[in-house]
């Protein structure tokens, strides 16, 4: 299977974190990657971080930089870069199972899906409160994504697809909501492959 997947990561004022969510990328069991990450005009560390996994990993990691613009228009510019045929996103301050990507892969390619999830485990990084999710959101495991859209983790199918179809609204933390306008089969993951570590409100970004 040699299918490519483009990663896009959305990044403001996170030198804190991501390093650990770069390194949970370039080491997936996948070898088929990009990640496209998007500097949204950052103020601390966090473009020299990502200039050094771009020399460090040279044509996997790319670095593509906007002004200050919100976390959907830097998904938004990641599209328009990505050249795979399928299309992730990854927060700048979670991180992944190693095998996140070569599950949701075989699954979309075993059952031609359109759209695939997982499940994944939320951390509270001031509390350290660790909740557990599966397929569903917000613990609703048998949901349909077409019922319930607000679903973090998704690998979209890009064949097919307008670029329209792809784009999240200015308003839109998650881009599931988007796609089922066009996917035509969905599919779950139950495998808690993610871990989504919020930012503390004081170190709040403003893109989200």
């Amino acid at each position: 299977m040699n299918k490519k997947i483009s990663v896009i990561v959305p990044a403001y004022n996170v030198e804190k974190y991501l390093r650990r969510c770069l390194d949970s990328l370039v080491y997936q069991t996948y070898p088929h990657l990009e990640i496209l990450v998007i500097d949204d005009g950052s103020t601390d560390g966090t473009r020299g971080i990502i200039e050094e996994y771009v020399s460090r990993f040279a044509g996997k990691v790319f670095l593509y930089a906007q002004e200050n613009a919100g976390q959907a228009a830097a998904r938004n510019n990641g599209i328009s870069y990505a050249t795979g045929d399928y299309i992730g996103f990854v927060d700048a301050d979670d991180f992944v199972s190693p095998r996140m990507y070569e599950y949701l892969v075989q699954e979309a390619e075993e059952k031609d899906c359109d759209l695939v999830t997982c499940g994944y485990y939320g951390c509270n990084d001031e509390t350290g409160e660790i909740q557990v999710y599966q397929a569903g959101c917000r613990g609703e495991f048998d949901q349909s994504i077409f019922e319930n859209p607000e679903i973090l983790q998704e690998l979209v199918k890009r064949t097919g697809a307008k670029s329209t179809d792809l784009e999240a609204p200015e308003t839109c933390e998650h881009l599931c909501g988007k796609c089922t306008e066009y996917a035509k089969a969905w599919g779950p993951v139950a495998d808690r492959l993610w871990e989504a570590g919020h930012t503390p409100a004081a170190d709040k970004p403003r893109n989200e």
